[in-house]
């Protein structure tokens, strides 16, 4: 979608509410301070406190899911929307542009600041926010900015305006500052054009927003069923919890074996740029408080779950339950997933399929394609046609295939030597898995084709690979064997 510049008189609305409904708040005790969950008070049916197997319990009744349970001793406490003062909102400086840039048709304004979106301080003795936007891009012949505020749910929305005559064949850079007042000392959620991010005043008072994936535990699963350590499991039918947050599940006909291997459940919805990530099945002690954390670096994210007790004792027991995570500020590129060890990738500009579930079953996955080895043609005369798909052996070259495996953890690494490829081309490999039989296959797409091929070595993990079983491997039409009856490293390569 294009961004415009609107000119000429605005009508503003620089007072907001706090939050368009009325909303309760849950403090919980977590190992690094307090956790304040939201909801809105339209979607809670009660507030249960009861107590099962003598322990306290605080239950969040919902009339869309199911409940969230809190154990009573993590409560700080419980309090709706702590007051109706309206939040005030003020422009307070906005910088001369920080550097032009023509462009052909300046309606299309797109941000291009680096990976800082905005910095924060917090007055708290006059509750004041001061947020500084970075790099808004506008027109270089703007003559200044005002700032607009409304709230989606519990989302307060700042909308930067450049003021001026519109026509410039360049645009600029300027960081804008805006005060809001009446700001109380919890969790406020952002968004700016594009950008989402969120501020917990209650935990900090300054701090700098970056542009980049962010993540959130959303809730755990109840038990699955009880192993108390002895011989007697207590199996709970109901237990499997949906892969949608808010939605029912409907699927009445659960494969439970399949089911038993599934380690990881996913939506993405790229049009959001947002996740919801399930891990299934992690094995924690039945009293323990769950979560789960989100770190990223460069384009890999992370996210791994845990259990805190709190200071208390554990249980003689341990559950196995499905960790739900919500990712936030995904952009339309490419992503690598590791979710409690499991690694996928998605491409959210490309990818079609992104719903899905990933099973402790063997499985492949392109990892990288080395530089081109030579050059056969012209690389800056196009191709009018495509070279095939799928390439043929290569004659003359001894090393058909390489490899690498780790028995205990189930994986290896293929490579697939100097196979001929279009230099333009997008590589890639598909995997087949038809019980012990692995069928690897080079592949190659895009748009845009060159006037020469080159040889490149295309690498492919595999994963879920089990100890004491034979492999037969078909790597572009070479085979060869491979059988786990140990747990020490097997690497080997295979030649003409």
């Amino acid at each position: 979608m294009k961004k415009h510049i609107l000119t000429g008189v605005m009508t503003l609305f620089c007072a907001i509410t706090a939050t368009s409904t009325p909303q309760m708040y849950v403090d919980e005790k977590v190992s690094d301070g307090i956790k304040t969950h939201i909801y809105d008070i339209s979607a809670v049916d009660s507030v249960v406190h009861q107590t099962v197997d003598s322990i306290p319990q605080v239950k969040v009744m919902m009339n869309r899911y199911s409940p969230d349970i809190y154990p009573a001793k993590n409560l700080e406490q419980i309090y709706f929307t702590p007051d109706d003062k309206k939040i005030d909102t003020k422009l307070a400086s906005y910088s001369k542009c920080k550097g032009g840039t023509t462009v052909e048709n300046s309606n299309g304004i797109s941000p291009h600041h680096n990976d800082t979106i905005a910095t924060y301080k917090y007055d708290r003795e006059n509750k004041t926010l001061h947020i500084r936007l970075i790099s808004l891009t506008g027109e270089c012949c703007g003559d200044g900015w005002i700032i607009n505020a409304t709230t989606q749910d519990s989302t307060i929305v700042l909308i930067p305006i450049q003021t001026g005559e519109r026509g410039c064949n360049c645009i600029c850079s300027y960081d804008v500052k805006v005060d809001l007042t009446n700001m109380v000392p919890r969790l406020y959620n952002f968004m700016v054009r594009n950008d989402k991010f969120s501020i917990d005043l209650s935990e900090s008072t300054e701090g700098i927003i970056l542009d980049i994936p962010r993540g959130y535990y959303n809730r755990s699963s109840d038990c699955k069923y009880v192993d108390d350590g002895f011989s007697d499991i207590y199996p709970r039918e109901d237990a499997f919890p949906p892969i949608s947050p808010t939605a029912p599940n409907q699927d009445t006909d659960i494969d439970m074996t399949k089911e038993s291997h599934a380690l990881v459940k996913y939506i993405f919805e790229p049009e959001n740029g947002t996740a919801f990530i399930v891990s299934v099945n992690r094995m924690f002690n039945c009293c323990s408080t769950k979560g789960s954390k989100v770190r990223v670096s460069g384009d890999t994210v992370f996210v791994n779950s845990y259990e805190t007790t709190m200071g208390e004792e554990m249980c003689d027991c341990e559950c196995p339950y499905d960790i739900s995570t919500s990712i936030e500020n995904l952009k339309p590129k490419k992503y690598i997933f590791i979710v409690d060890g499991t690694e996928f990738k998605i491409d959210l500009e490309n990818d079609t399929v992104l719903n899905n579930t990933i099973y402790d079953f063997e499985r492949g996955l392109f990892v990288k394609n080395s530089p081109c080895k030579n050059v056969v043609g012209d690389e800056e005369e196009l191709r009018e046609e495509p070279t095939p798909t799928t390439p043929e052996h290569i004659e003359g070259s001894d090393t058909l295939v390489s490899y690498q495996f780790d028995p205990m953890a189930g994986t290896g690494l293929i490579v697939s030597h100097s196979r001929t490829l279009n230099c333009c081309s997008k590589k890639g490999s598909k995997t087949t898995i038809d019980a012990s039989n692995i069928t690897i296959t080079t592949t190659q797409s895009g748009d845009v084709w060159c006037q020469c091929d080159c040889m490149f070595d295309i690498t492919t993990k595999v994963m879920g690979l089990h100890l004491n079983k034979k492999y037969t491997f078909n790597v572009d039409g070479t085979k060869f064997d491979i059988e786990f009856d140990g747990d020490a490293p097997v690497s080997g390569v295979v030649t003409k």
